[in-house]
């Protein structure tokens, strides 16, 4: 299994992120309550409940995984807006024929901070370090659902590129790959 480094805090652009803690559970779950949020967590299979969704986050069984979240300004203890997820891709959700060391990435922020760069600058904030702390790492993966326009965007706009479209829990979700070096990205993927 790979291991995830995780720094203490990241700062980007009036931005912090820093590990996610069991006292930013509440304000999360606000953030998940929200339409928007709860239309896209159903679709992820979070039908019974949205703490079972916030639970997820503190479940030893994930202890691989990273989770920064994200705040406003420099204050560690501001309420967060967000969430950045680094984990290790599943061997069955791993597209075939890469057998290169890859993670996956995530990220979400409360829908009325929409259109305002904070999961672009926050994103690219977690890649650039995982790339910097993990030299032996080429791939990141990250996925979401094709209806999901602002997502691709955002992927799209981070020199992910386009992989496959897979079914997943009765929707179709799109894979985007995006290599430490994107240029050798493009030229692997479509060649």
């Amino acid at each position: 299994m790979t291991s995830i480094p995780q720094k203490e805090t990241l700062i980007v652009d009036g931005l912090s992120l820093r590990p996610i803690l069991i006292s930013d559970a509440p304000a999360l779950l606000k953030i998940a309550e929200h339409p928007v949020m709860q239309s896209y967590l159903r679709s992820e299979g979070y039908t019974d409940s949205i703490e079972t969704f916030i639970a997820d986050y503190f479940d030893p069984q994930f202890a691989t995984a990273k989770h920064w979240v994200i705040l406003r300004g420099p204050q560690p203890h501001s309420e967060p807006i967000g969430i950045v997820d680094l984990y290790p891709t599943s061997p069955e959700s791993k597209p075939k024929g890469m057998n290169d060391a890859m993670l996956s990435v995530g990220v979400w922020v409360h829908p009325r901070l929409y259109r305002q760069g904070i999961a672009t600058k926050s994103l690219a904030c977690v890649m650039e370090q995982t790339f910097q702390d993990k030299p032996e790492l080429n791939w990141l993966q990250a996925s979401c659902q094709i209806t999901n326009v602002a997502s691709r965007a955002l992927l799209e706009g981070l020199d992910f590129k386009f992989y496959e479209a897979m079914p997943f829990r009765g929707q179709i979700d799109v894979c985007y790959l995006r290599h430490r070096h994107p240029t050798f990205a493009h030229a692997k993927i479509t060649g």
